[in-house]
Order: structure tokens, then sequence, then C-alpha cells
């Protein structure tokens, strides 16, 4: 059996468990094959998989007109249908709410590909997942409203979150010390106490400066991961701006050994690093973004994390509570039941179809004029 994976780094880290897990099983002929997308997603994946396509880019910061972008997403799933169709994959596992999800199962559609789409979002889909044969959902509580606000039949909850087992081991076994921090990342400045800043999804470019200038009354060197945003550009205002140590990382670095030695953790992105956080337990802020309402900013408060607006963060530290709720247990069932589903991935055949596809472009708009 040839499964492929479509992940960008957070779903890289969703699906290595489930990959791991997947190969002790011996299942007779079973070949993973890696539909990589956008940075870092591609050397992450690599050592759990048979093979791995480049199939595109990723969001960024840099403007483009509706042309170039629907010539750009055209070109990559171009590359995902001669990717799967010359490994003749048998089913397509997507997870998340980026570009390779709707790049991979339009692809796998086309090439009438059975799909299973990890919903983990929940309020901001893809229109795509309305063509996968299944869509799982973390928990219970988001069945009723994903069936009536998307239109979506067919639903499996896996309970849990199985990135949260990725973490939990790359903490125990790869997590780099303080001085191998240091070393890596502050070469040019030995910071030995820092605030760390992970620029997501949930920002725009016009909220770095007001960001910045909010971070500075903690009176501690600034490190920003700029994540969605091109470094150069959060350069500029870092030096427009900043007159503390403040610096600013490569795209693609370690998240979560940086935030292991943070004093505090501020960070405008989704569910990955809301769960990292929460494994973590370090001092968090989640800031609120123009995502109200999202997956992740549930899962935040139910681990005590914060989710606050830019100019509402806190004049102490000390203030901010502790971090609470235990994500392992859960984890390891969710990764189960998402076996059990591949193992059966046959018995599922019918899509939620035309109607959810509509519904969800018609919602995603008025999210979009709504944020905008």
């Amino acid at each position: 059996m040839k499964i492929g994976f479509a992940c960008e780094l957070t779903p890289a880290k969703t699906f290595i468990p489930i990959i791991k897990r997947l190969k002790e099983m011996n299942w007779d002929k079973l070949e993973i094959i890696a539909l990589a997308h956008g940075d870092g997603a591609e050397e992450l994946i690599n050592p759990y998989s048979d093979k791995v396509y480049y199939i595109g880019t990723g969001r960024s910061s840099k403007k483009r007109g509706k042309l170039i972008k629907f010539y750009l997403i055209a070109k990559d799933i171009i590359k995902a249908i001669k990717s799967m169709k010359k490994e003749k994959i048998d089913l397509l596992v997507s997870c998340g709410n980026a570009g390779d999800v709707r790049k991979s199962i339009t692809a796998a559609y086309i090439l009438k590909i059975p799909v299973i789409h990890m919903e983990q979002d929940i309020y901001n889909p893809i229109e795509t997942i309305s063509l996968a044969n299944v869509v799982t959902l973390p928990s219970k509580k988001y069945k009723k409203f994903v069936q009536k606000e998307y239109k979506i039949k067919n639903i499996e909850v896996i309970n849990g979150y199985p990135m949260v087992t990725y973490i939990d081991e790359f903490i125990k076994n790869n997590l780099k010390t303080r001085e191998e921090v240091e070393n890596i990342y502050f070469k040019t400045k030995k910071l030995k106490k820092y605030i760390f800043v992970v620029l997501g999804g949930d920002l725009r470019e016009e909220d770095i400066p007001k960001l910045i200038n909010s971070i500075r009354k903690y009176n501690f060197p600034i490190v920003i991961a700029p994540y969605r945003f091109d470094k150069e550009v959060v350069e500029e205002h870092v030096n427009r701006i900043s007159n503390v140590d403040t610096i600013v990382l490569d795209n693609y670095v370690d998240v979560v050994s940086l935030s292991k030695y943070c004093e505090l953790l501020i960070y405008g992105a989704g569910m990955g690093i809301t769960i990292e956080a929460g494994i973590l337990k370090i001092p968090t802020i989640k800031i609120e973004g123009f995502h109200k309402m999202q997956g992740s900013v549930d899962l935040a408060k139910y681990l005590n994390i914060p989710v606050l607006k830019i100019e509402n963060f806190g004049d102490d530290l000390d203030d901010l509570d502790e971090i609470k709720g235990d994500l392992i247990k859960d984890s390891h069932e969710s990764i189960e039941n998402i076996i059990s589903l591949i193992k059966n991935y046959k018995n599922y055949s019918e899509k939620s179809g035309f109607l959810s596809y509509k519904e969800i472009i018609k919602k995603r708009k008025k999210f979009y004029i709504s944020s905008s």
C-alpha cells in the first residue's frame, strides 16, 4: 500500500508519529510518499518517508496579484498530480488549512485517489476538504458545528492531536541544550535571558512595529522567528524602532528548543505552537490576531494560555497564569484512531461534495471581508 502524506511544517509534525506507528505494524509493501510543501517540511519528513516530492511553497507576507497567485497554485497542483501519478498512490492523508491541503486534495480528486483529511483549525477550513472521503475532528464538540456550518457529512472524531506525541518525544530525545541554542542562534549577542517571538499567519505586516513596541516594556532582549514573514522585512521594522537587543532569526529554526529557554513566548500563530507551549508549560501569550475563531484559540483557552490583543499585554510577567492540561494521553488515542481509518479507507466513499464546497467558499469570503 502506498500512502501519500501532504504536509507543510506543522502537519509534518502531526504525521510523523502516525507514520512511525504504521511502520511498527509491518504492513506488507507499505510505502510512505511525502508531498512536502513550504520551508522546512521536506527536511523534517524525509527520514520517515520512502520518497519525498516537493510540491511548492507556502504562504508568505509577499503581496501578489490574483493572476500570479492562481498561476503559482496551478503550477504546484501539476507538481502534485505528477508525483502522485508517478507513485500510484492508494491513499492521500492531508492536515491543516494551508496551500498543501488545497493543492494535494485537488490533485487527488483529479486522479480519483481517496483522501483522509485531518481538520484542526475548524473555523476556517480549506474548501477542498469537501472533496475528502473522510474529515477528522479532534473532539466531539466540533462535530455539530462543522456539519451545520460547512455541510460536511463524512466526519470521524479522533479525540486528540497526534502532533502532541511528536513534540513530547522531541523534548525527551532531541531538545537542544541552552548552550547549543546560544551557540547556534546567538553567536553575535550572547543572550542568557530573552523573550521569544514567533510571527505566524495570525498577524499582518503592519502589526510588527506595534508588537515590538509593546514587548520592549519588559526590558528583555527580543529574539524573533519571522516564520511567515520575510526576514529582511522584519529586520527593517526592528532597525527602525527597537532600542533593545533584538535578534531576527532565519525563517526555519528550532522553535521548541528556543521556546524552552525563553522568559516568555509570544506568538501570532496557530495550532502547532499552541501545542508546543502546552507541553513545555512555559510562560506564554498567544496574540489575538484577525482569526477571532480558531481551533488553536479554543486549545489555548483550555491550556490557560492568555489570548491577548497586542495593546493589552500586561506589565509584569509574574501575572501570567500557569499553563494547565494534559494532551499526551489523548494524542496516543488519536494516532490509533487515524491508523484505524487508514486501514479501512476503502469503506469511506462518500464525499461531502459541491454543496459543502460552496458553503466553505462563502464562509471564507465572509471571513476575509470581515477581517480586512
